[in-house]
Formats: structure tokens, sequence, C-alpha cells
């Protein structure tokens, strides 16, 4: 069942086997729950969207908040966030792609100077955290938050990243998890999942983003429920052009319809292993900041 529904505190938004809860006057995540037969509260404790404004060397939160608006419209959740101090402003909408909550983000500047910035989605971990397991792609896993002293798994970095732009954390006693995927259609030039041994939440960040009068920069992530192993939630990220889930169509999209996940990693490789270098401030660096000097090929 998919639908976003008005409450005493704010909203609900179910899709995928989640039911996100969101606050009004935050505009942020309050509660999170997955339902895969039996429901399973996953978190009550608040969530957040961060914006780290390069320019002005600041990090904004939930605590710099000045006023917040919120609005359903249809099958949408649109927020509108103005923070102390900052000359942007942060919209926020949830919405639907079939089997999962979407979220997108978009920082909007007006007027002012270019500057490059980074948009985080904060989504708290399940407490204690010691019964979860992870898994991304790369070698070592699955494995666990409390092995870290600090996680950073960036996505297309050739060294120690991850193949794929998705996480699945679950707890296997109680045979369920939560699936974060960055669609495989959305361009951006980086993406990490951070966190730390002491981190109360798990960071999907969106990194080295332009932002400028005219240009957005911008944010996507989609969430769902899976079963508790990562073998089924790994499976939904590769799933083939005939599935009809939106993780599905976007893997299709990447790697091409009914490729094995050898090819498509070998397919992978080739398409992000070689970089295209140029110089600072030339028309290519626009969607870096002013310091980047690479950008992967597409």
């Amino acid at each position: 069942m998919k639908q976003i529904e008005k409450t005493d505190n704010g909203w609900s938004i179910r899709a995928g086997g989640v039911v996100l809860d969101v606050d009004e006057k935050s505009g942020c995540l309050s509660a999170l729950t997955l339902r895969r037969g039996k429901e399973f509260e996953w978190t009550r404790h608040p969530g957040d969207v961060t914006v780290r404004d390069d320019l002005l060397r600041r990090t904004y939160d939930r605590r710099n908040l000045e006023h917040v608006q919120c609005e359903q419209k249809g099958d949408s959740l649109r927020i509108r966030k103005h923070f102390r101090g900052a000359p942007w402003v942060l919209h926020e909408v949830y919405t639907f792609e079939d089997d999962a909550i979407a979220w997108n983000a978009e920082v909007v500047l007006d007027k002012g100077d270019y500057r490059s910035c980074a948009i985080s989605s904060h989504v708290p971990w399940p407490q204690p955290v010691f019964p979860i397991s992870f898994w991304a792609a790369r070698e070592n896993m699955p494995s666990a938050p409390n092995r870290f002293a600090g996680l950073a798994l960036e996505y297309g970095e050739v060294t120690s990243g991850i193949m794929f732009p998705a996480l699945a954390c679950y707890i296997e006693k109680e045979d369920v998890g939560l699936l974060l995927t960055m669609p495989f259609d959305f361009m951006t030039p980086r993406f990490r999942f951070l966190s730390g041994y002491r981190d109360p939440d798990l960071e999907a960040c969106f990194d080295w983003l332009a932002l400028a009068p005219g240009k957005a920069a911008k944010a996507s992530l989609l969430l769902t429920s899976t079963p508790g192993n990562w073998r089924p939630a790994s499976a939904g990220c590769m799933s083939d052009s005939r599935s009809t889930s939106s993780r599905g169509r976007r893997a299709s999209i990447l790697f091409g319809a009914g490729t094995s996940p050898v090819a498509a990693t070998l397919r992978w490789k080739r398409r992000r292993s070689w970089p295209t270098w140029v110089s600072p401030g030339t028309k290519s660096m626009s969607t870096f900041p002013a310091t980047a000097t690479i950008i992967p090929k597409e």
C-alpha cells in the first residue's frame, strides 16, 4: 500500500514495506517502521537533513531551522526549509517509486556567489546498534557498524569504495532490514555512506555539489524494506529489466537488460576507472567545487 496521510504531529508515508513519519515542526524524519509480515520499529529517534555550505564554512541542521513549510500535494509531501543565516532554501519531496519511498532534495540559491556544498540524509540506527549487520558491494562484507571506528563507503572510488550506490542494513534475528539506494540513473559527483562507532545515525552524503543562482544542488535516495539477510537485499539491487521494481529498472538503465553481476561489474569498472583530467576553472568544472581537478568519464 502506498499512501501519505496526515497525523497529529505531521505525516506518515507508506511504501515498500517502510512507514516513515515526518514531523511537521522540523520537516524531519521522526520515526521509521518496517513491515515484513510483522511490524518492526527501526527507530523512534529523530533523523535530519543537513547542508554543508563550503563558502560559509558551516553545516546547517535542524538546530538552525528558522521556518519550515510542509504541504501535501497528491501523492507527494513537499517540504521547504529556511535556515538562520543561510542565503539558500532547502526543498525536499517525499513520493513513491513503485516499491520504495523516494526522497529528493534541492538546495536553491536565488542570488549570491557560487559555492560548493553537500547534502546529507541522516537515518538513525536502531538501538542498541550491536545486532545490526550491513552489506555493500565491496570486499570483506557483510560487516557491522561496531567494527569500524569510522565508516566511509564511497561509491565508485576505485581503491576501496563500493561498486553499487546501495547499503543493506539488517537484523538477522528479526528477519528485517532497510535498503538505502541512490537511484542508478541519478548523476552526482560524490556519494558516500558515513557513520562511526559512536554515531547514532547513518549518513548518506551527496558531496562536491555546485550551487549558484539558477543552478540547484540535488540529492536523491530510495528507502525500502528487505528480509534480514544481505543476499535478497543485494539481489533486489541487481534485478533485471523484467522486474517492475524501481531498483530493477534503474539497474537495467546502467548495466543493460539481463546483464549478469560479473559482466555488470566489469562494465562498471570500464566506465568508472579512467578519469578525464581538466584544468580548474574550465566550463566542465561547473558541477564540482573550484578546487576539483578530476571528472570521471560517463
